[in-house]
């Protein structure tokens, strides 16, 4: 099976092993989002579950893409609150950090940050990032 995004693929070969192939011409920041969004195919399970519309999946992958390259924790402490700041600070495209601002204003709103043990995990893990680029 293959599933298609306009920068690159993910197909499934008959032992099971997935391979992404990326266009060679493309940005590493393409390719860097692209290869997230093909992740979220393989991990949400998309070769699998065909239950669902092809615009149900590419929306699940690519909401995966910006959770994996704009983490809500790290945004916020890196107090980074605008599409721009998100777009310079994670290097991903301007779109995909509209949608990460606007989701950020509701976690801000609720400010429960740090609740589970796995976003904390995160936000450790990249404590010497947030402090490297915490904007004043």
């Amino acid at each position: 099976m293959l599933i298609l995004y306009q920068r690159g693929c993910t197909f499934i070969d008959d032992t099971g092993r997935f391979s992404i192939v990326l266009n060679p011409d493309d940005s590493i920041v393409v390719q860097r989002y692209t290869i997230a969004h093909e992740l979220g195919h393989i991990f949400l399970d998309h070769f699998v579950n065909q239950t669902m519309s092809i615009s149900d999946m590419e929306y699940q992958a690519e909401r995966f893409a910006i959770d994996i390259l704009a983490p809500a924790c790290v945004l916020w402490g890196l107090n980074l609150h605008t599409a721009k700041d998100i777009f310079e600070v994670c290097n991903i495209f301007i779109s995909a950090a509209q949608i990460r601002a606007k989701r950020m204003e509701t976690l801000y709103d609720r400010n429960k940050f740090l609740i589970s043990p796995f976003e904390r995990q995160v936000f450790k893990q990249f404590s010497d990032f947030i402090t490297q680029h915490k904007l004043k």
